[in-house]
């Protein structure tokens, strides 16, 4: 589901451009990345007062989702030879250079704009250390942003639209 929806949110972006090869393999890495690792939500996420397997899952599709808001927002979906901040952000999460996770990694730029799942992994050690702050998803992506309030609800707005969830519950 968070694949097809992801397509669709990616084709917006490129009308009229023949990128449906190029975004199934960005929501494919998106998906396989975000099903192999612990969600970055967690909790009783379905409301049915148990926090159980039904909402691994949840969280797992909320994690992939997440990569897609801040893939569209940090690149464009452009993941491969798209530098930003004068060539010290990479891939399609804009990983700067500076970035612990990116250093301690011991991969290149070019390794990780060359593997969608490499910058997913790194965007998710971000998002993840982002997250340790609490509150609303705002709240938590604002370390994500360089506490640019105005880039964490943005990228907040296009989370809830891609999963259909309420931003007034979940940005607000």
């Amino acid at each position: 589901m968070v694949g097809l929806q992801s397509i669709s949110t990616m084709n917006m972006c490129h009308k009229g451009t023949d990128w449906n090869r190029e975004y199934s393999s960005i929501a494919n890495a998106a998906v396989n990345y975000s099903f192999s690792h612990v969600p970055l939500f967690d909790g009783d996420l379905n409301n049915d007062g148990i926090d159980d397997k039904e909402d691994i899952i949840i969280g797992q599709y909320y994690t992939a989702a997440m990569f897609i808001s801040m893939a569209y927002h940090e690149s464009g979906f452009i993941g491969k030879n798209n530098r930003g901040s004068n060539g010290a952000d990479v891939c399609l999460m804009q990983i700067n250079s500076g970035n612990v996770f990116r250093i301690t990694s011991g991969w290149t730029a070019n390794e990780i704009e060359a593997d969608y799942e490499k910058c997913f992994d790194l965007g998710y050690k971000s998002l993840r250390y982002s997250f340790k702050r609490g509150g609303n998803l705002t709240s938590r992506l604002m370390d994500y942003t360089s506490h640019r309030r105005r880039l964490a609800l943005t990228r907040c707005r296009t989370f809830t639209v891609v999963t259909g969830l309420s931003f007034n519950k979940w940005c607000n």
